[in-house]
């Protein structure tokens, strides 16, 4: 399934003013907060475990689409030998009964289907916020500290969002805090995971293609 990203469009607003540029020894610094999250442990953790939910989740959409089969291939035969003339009238009747009551179960069952994929769509955009507001959040605190350690006034973020002009055009070399909010944040002892990572949700199935024509039902 397509990975879980975080569109670096929105992190442009993670540039962080340490206090007001209020002298002349004023220090500026930028950070790729883009690369800073694409070489985040913790991101990089979170982003496999959603992966692994993917995965999950598929494997129980394909066991309810195996039950749906199921459910169908027992309504075709019932239907096939509503039409048996071999069959006295009353049996091909009981028949033609049981399809029916089959066909209205297999209804029922796709929209179990479809809601399944819904709910559990919505419930996975909500994990995606919660997880990344909070690695987010990390970052920016990792960035913070290591701007008063270095003494910078004023961080800007230097990642490059496709289809428009970053929010620094030129900087040279060593104004660049990337690499040191990196090792600050993988320094971590020990990968903490948030609540919203071991609590994650199930991602949602693909848009479900199961439908009933009732007018070819019976001909």
């Amino acid at each position: 399934m397509k990975r879980t990203t975080i569109c670096a469009g929105t992190l442009l607003l993670a540039a962080v003013i340490m206090q007001p540029v209020g002298t002349m020894a004023e220090k500026i610094a930028v950070v790729n907060v883009e690369t800073v999250i694409q070489r985040y442990e913790a991101a990089r953790a979170a982003e496999a475990r959603l992966e692994e939910r993917a995965q999950e989740y598929s494997e129980e959409h394909e066991q309810m689409l195996q039950h749906y089969r199921g459910l169908q291939q027992t309504f075709e035969t019932l239907r096939d030998e509503s039409f048996d003339q071999a069959l006295t009238e009353e049996a091909r009747r009981n028949r033609r009964n049981a399809a029916e009551t089959k066909m209205r179960e297999m209804a029922e069952y796709e929209q179990e289907i479809r809601a399944t994929a819904t709910q559990r769509r919505q419930q996975l955009e909500q994990q995606r916020q919660r997880i990344f507001t909070s690695l987010l959040d990390t970052i920016r605190a990792a960035i913070r500290r290591q701007a008063e350690s270095e003494n910078v006034t004023l961080v800007l973020d230097a990642s490059e969002v496709p289809g428009s002009v970053s929010a620094v055009i030129y900087h040279q070399p060593e104004h660049d805090m990337t690499d040191a909010v990196i090792d600050r944040l993988n320094a971590t002892a020990g990968l903490q995971h948030t609540e919203e990572e071991r609590g994650i949700e199930p991602v949602p199935a693909p848009e479900v293609d199961v439908d009933i024509d009732a007018e070819r039902v019976f001909p």
